[in-house]
């Protein structure tokens, strides 16, 4: 990267990433290069950085495995690609419940030196549904893993696919998918892909027409107006079914009350007939 060619190259507004060769694909890039990638204050709490111009947002890397650390809940690899500097790759790594951990060191205490541990008694914790199930929302809590390949460890050479993000003023991928690579022919043909990919794409800044430009702010204007009238009238029905529950709520609080101000919350029972005592009834017979 030039300083020339970077104070040249102007930085677009998000609604023309879209016409990106970088934005949404695996960008083959150097640790070098990663730490070179800048920032623009436009963009802040995106994870978003730039070569030249270009927005980049998902990086691959290929190198060799020189370390491998362990943190709560998360495992950094290493990779050294020869270019001069590395690159930490994180993955998130399973978490021992701490539930479970008590559960262990209880045992423990009360066990014999093999490990062994005595009957459980009344205040022990069941073993069944109750178990299973905080088992099972355990499970569901913790985030989706990635897969680490078989025999990964130091000096492994890898094919790492991820989102870039910062740490701690560091640059960093979080790992999508890691690929040991088993021979030299794949380290070539991704170097080379490196390679074609720096020069067809990142070795010039990103250029658009003034007309493109245009197009694709008309296009995002009429995308957020759409947002917007969608956004009211979503609003204005829920506010004219919060009106309806409302009415239909004080109808029927009234209602018992216009009942007693009218007299009319009890049924008046019918006056039973009048019977006449005597010989006769009403006609003389």
């Amino acid at each position: 990267m030039t300083g020339g060619a970077e104070e040249k190259a102007p930085i677009y507004p998000q609604y023309c990433f879209r016409l990106s060769p970088t934005i949404s694909r695996w960008c083959p890039l150097r640790a070098a290069d990663i730490e070179r990638l800048t920032s623009h204050p436009g963009f802040a709490g995106q994870d978003l950085f730039f070569y030249l111009n270009h927005p980049i947002k998902w990086a691959r890397v290929a190198g060799v495995v020189v370390a491998i650390d362990e943190y709560y809940g998360r495992r950094i690899y290493t990779i050294d690609d020869s270019s001069g500097a590395c690159i930490e790759c994180t993955v998130t790594a399973p978490v021992t419940q701490p539930a479970v951990a008590g559960v262990t060191a209880a045992g423990a205490a009360t066990g014999n030196a093999t490990g062994t541990t005595s009957k459980p008694t009344s205040t022990s914790r069941p073993e069944g549904g109750q178990a299973k199930e905080e088992t099972k929302q355990s499970v569901k809590a913790e985030p989706p893993q990635v897969p680490i390949p078989d025999g990964l460890d130091v000096g492994s050479i890898v094919d790492v696919k991820g989102g870039l993000k910062l740490f701690r003023e560091y640059k960093q991928i979080k790992a999508e998918k890691i690929v040991v690579l088993r021979s030299t022919e794949q380290e070539v043909a991704l170097w080379e892909k490196l390679r074609q990919f720096h020069d067809d794409v990142l070795s010039k800044p990103w250029a658009l027409e003034d007309k493109q430009v245009r197009k694709c702010r008309r296009e995002a204007e009429s995308a957020e107006r759409d947002a917007e009238r969608k956004a009211r009238k979503k609003k204005a029905a829920e506010r004219e079914a919060a009106d309806q529950r409302t009415r239909v709520e004080r109808r029927d609080k009234d209602r018992p009350t216009a009942g007693r101000a009218l007299g009319l919350e009890r049924k008046r029972q019918p006056k039973a007939p009048l019977k006449l005592k005597g010989k006769y009834d009403a006609l003389g017979i």
